[in-house]
């Protein structure tokens, strides 16, 4: 073969190879999942519903709308490993109000799925609605005893040298009404089994009202405050077993809670300096917990460049930014895990194209809160159950809450 024939043989077949090369770098990125959204029917019928994925530069990745009863996905040539996930609603209430709303999840793993579940609550029975008539005497406290059953309830009176009259207006009749206050301190009780309409009710502050079983002093310095819940699962109840806003007890009341029922929520909250803690247990009451301290500082509280200094450990922040203008209200949160600075956030111009006055340069810095979870759901897992705050039988855990 001639030198010119292999020479134009060579050339041929390494521009065939260059070409073939270019062709598969060029070849376009198919897009991928980065986020599969999952709506109930019946979810939430009224906002006008928008979610969108950006990365950790801010770059708005794909931008959908959505309604109840419909699966979204986010699609994306690009696929970091995490994604900030964006929310957004808008609503008109009864009262004109008006309500533009974006909620931001920071450092989502790419691909996850968030299902909005329709949770249904078994409500208790409420039967008939009663009237009854409750007589106390010898009582001791300066306000009327608080009252609590786990259906409605309503109800007036009168108290005057120790006597006390209340007139009672209660649905789920027959129930059984819980009467409690405290007694030098003490918080004291009384069940009045199976109340019915029309009974009359007449009890001794001192002989028929008796202390609560399980009892702790909050001694944690600064004021503190409690509420504890019973949940029958029988009969779909939730009834309040303490709560001391209610006459207020002071800044170290004594708490305590009843049993036989079929779990609890508990919930302590104590002011301190820098804000306040938030204590809360679900399922089985362990009174052996602490109330820890903590030191904060906020550097900058603009939301494009938003950091601060925490002294605890948590799972996530949450962070809100609002704008009031009439009688419409926007506001923006953000939750974000320890460690990720969320930046760049912006509006698509497809929500912009809907609602032009939207302008994130009047957005003020309103609150933070830091989420530590002791027990229940990861982060990762409260995003991807669609933010079920129901969803652990068991929970326990902090909320900070910063000033």
């Amino acid at each position: 073969m001639r030198p010119s024939r292999v020479a134009a043989l060579l050339f041929v077949s390494y521009a065939g190879a260059v070409l073939f090369g270019c062709h598969k770098e060029d070849e376009p990125i198919a897009p991928q999942a980065i986020l599969t959204l999952q709506v109930d029917k019946g979810y939430d019928v009224y906002a006008d519903k928008w979610v969108f994925a950006s990365d950790e530069k801010g770059e708005i990745l794909d931008v959908q709308p959505y309604t109840d009863g419909q699966t979204v996905t986010l699609m994306s040539e690009k696929h970091p490993d995490k994604i900030n996930v964006t929310f957004f609603g808008h609503n008109v209430y009864a009262t004109e109000n008006t309500q533009l709303g974006f909620a931001t999840w920071a450092g989502v793993t790419s691909g996850t799925t968030v299902h909005f579940k329709l949770v249904t609550v078994d409500a208790p029975a409420l039967s008939e609605k009663g009237e009854a008539t409750i007589k106390v005497s010898n009582y001791t406290g300066a306000n009327l005893i608080t009252i609590a059953n786990g259906y409605g309830y309503s109800y007036g009176g009168s108290l005057s040298n120790g006597n006390m009259e209340i007139d009672l207006s209660f649905y789920g009749a027959p129930s059984d009404i819980l009467l409690y206050g405290w007694r030098s301190g003490v918080p004291v009780y009384y069940m009045a089994p199976g109340v019915k309409s029309n009974d009359v009710i007449e009890r001794d502050y001192m002989t028929d009202f008796t202390p609560y079983p399980h009892q702790l002093q909050l001694n944690f310095p600064g004021p503190n405050t409690a509420t504890i819940q019973g949940y029958d699962a029988k009969k779909s109840l939730a009834i309040t077993l303490m709560d001391t806003a209610w006459p207020n007890q002071g800044d170290h009341p004594v708490i305590g809670y009843l049993d036989g029922y079929d779990s609890y929520d508990m919930t302590v909250t104590n002011t301190q300096e820098d804000g306040s803690v938030s204590y809360h247990q679900k399922g089985a009451i362990d009174f052996t917990f602490d109330m820890p301290t903590f030191n904060f500082s906020l550097t900058n509280n603009d939301i494009q460049n938003f950091s601060f200094d925490f002294s605890r450990d948590y799972t996530y922040h949450t962070a809100v930014w609002q704008h009031f203008e009439g009688m419409e209200y926007t506001a923006w949160t953000v939750n974000a895990p320890p460690g990720y600075a969320v930046k760049g956030l912006s509006i698509p111009s497809e929500i912009l194209a809907k609602y032009p006055q939207l302008d994130m340069s009047k957005l003020a810095y309103g609150s933070l809160k830091f989420t530590e979870v002791i027990t229940g759901q990861s982060y990762e897992q409260f995003v991807q159950g669609g933010f079920n705050t129901n969803a652990d039988a068991t929970a326990e855990g902090y909320v900070y809450w910063v000033k």
